[in-house]
């Protein structure tokens, strides 16, 4: 019980909220990068390494005008070595999370926690759609657009996941009777 109220507490609050919303991008990224064949690894640390240079140059200006030279050298030196571990830590750290083998796997765990503790807000049923549209999971989708549209009938991203929805369910093999309940219940849902 106690950790149920503490879970409770912390899942609600709107910074984990926004924490596991990205989170669950970042995994359909991803996944997303995966599918295409992309290097997500390269793109992500080359972004790094280019918006941490002009930075770097100017701490290392505003640095050298403030100390003696001498000074100024040693303080470079240590820097250097002081932004070479903090950017391998962080390449472990993001290998970590990107070195995962299912990324929609990890994703489903936030998804099903934004479910449970955030069930009025539109983005919670978007991400969900989002990700069991890429789970080929039909019924799901149209359960978390069905819940999106009762809240948010003028959203464009569920209009959008709508439509994706509809071209997975005219392409995919399933069952007459699985197409056919999930084409009228499309047609149901605001347009």
């Amino acid at each position: 019980s106690t950790q149920s109220t503490w879970e409770r507490r912390s899942h609600g609050h709107k910074f984990y909220f926004r924490a596991a919303v990205r989170i669950v991008r970042g995994y359909l990224e991803i996944f997303d990068a995966l599918e295409k064949g992309d290097d997500l690894h390269a793109k992500v640390i080359g972004k790094k390494k280019d918006e941490a240079n002009p930075a770097d140059e100017t701490q290392k200006a505003s640095k050298g005008k403030s100390k003696g030279k001498a000074r100024v050298k040693d303080s470079d030196d240590e820097d250097e070595e002081d932004t070479e571990a903090r950017a391998a830590a962080k390449a472990q750290e993001y290998n970590m999370h990107v070195a995962t083998e299912d990324p929609l796997g990890a994703a489903d765990r936030f998804v099903d926690s934004l479910q449970r503790f955030h069930p009025g807000l539109a983005e919670t049923h978007i991400l969900a759609s989002e990700l069991y549209l890429r789970q080929k999971k039909p019924l799901l989708v149209l359960k978390c657009l069905t819940a999106g549209f009762k809240i948010d009938p003028t959203s464009d991203a569920l209009k959008n996941v709508r439509g994706r929805l509809e071209e997975q369910v005219k392409s995919a093999e399933l069952p007459q009777a699985l197409k056919a309940a999930v084409t009228s219940q499309l047609l149901k849902l605001a347009v």
